[in-house]
């Protein structure tokens, strides 16, 4: 069965409308009248989404491979996962990674024509899908409902587009 055929079983969460970015994670916002780093809700956010069930992430090195260490069955997958098997029993991914380039590349990049978008789509989305592939997505045998959370609305409709009849849905959590 085709990886695109099974798109109704995948639901890809994000966490915010902005393009993410290490900026975007330091960054300090208020919820419910407290001022909170956004990394610093970001896993609890996720533990909420995920429940019980165990799943796979990936992040920017500078963040700690415990991160979810409160949370039985979080594996950390490799900033580079490409061809990675271990994780197919795994039903959910989130990726934290902000995955882009320095703002004189995209000034370069566009001196040569390439958008902002298409090297956010080279750096970082096809990044997220590689994480997203880790799991039970590609598995033809896989009934079960599967769960991406990626940091923004953008990644997230560009991710949906690559698995027709997929949801994309906003987190509530970060004000």
């Amino acid at each position: 069965m085709n990886v695109a055929l099974r798109g109704g079983r995948i639901s890809i969460a994000y966490v915010s409308g902005e393009d993410w970015s290490k900026t975007q994670r330091d960054r300090m916002v208020e919820i419910d009248g407290e001022t909170v780093c956004v990394r610093d809700r970001l896993v609890p956010l996720i533990g909420e989404v995920m429940g019980s069930e165990p799943f796979a992430w990936m992040g920017n090195k500078d963040l700690a491979d415990d991160l979810f260490g409160q949370l039985d069955g979080a594996r950390r997958l490799p900033n580079s996962p490409h061809g990675l098997n271990d994780f197919q029993h795994l039903h959910q991914v989130a990726v934290l990674s902000a995955l882009n380039p320095p703002p004189a590349h995209f000034s370069f990049m566009g001196a040569k024509g390439i958008s902002p978008e298409e090297l956010r789509t080279s750096h970082y989305r096809t990044a997220v899908y590689q994480a997203a592939m880790r799991i039970s997505i590609r598995d033809p045998q896989s009934e079960e409902p599967k769960l991406v959370v990626v940091m923004d609305r953008a990644t997230a409709d560009w991710l949906a587009d690559l698995f027709p009849g997929s949801q994309v849905m906003a987190m509530d959590g970060l004000g």
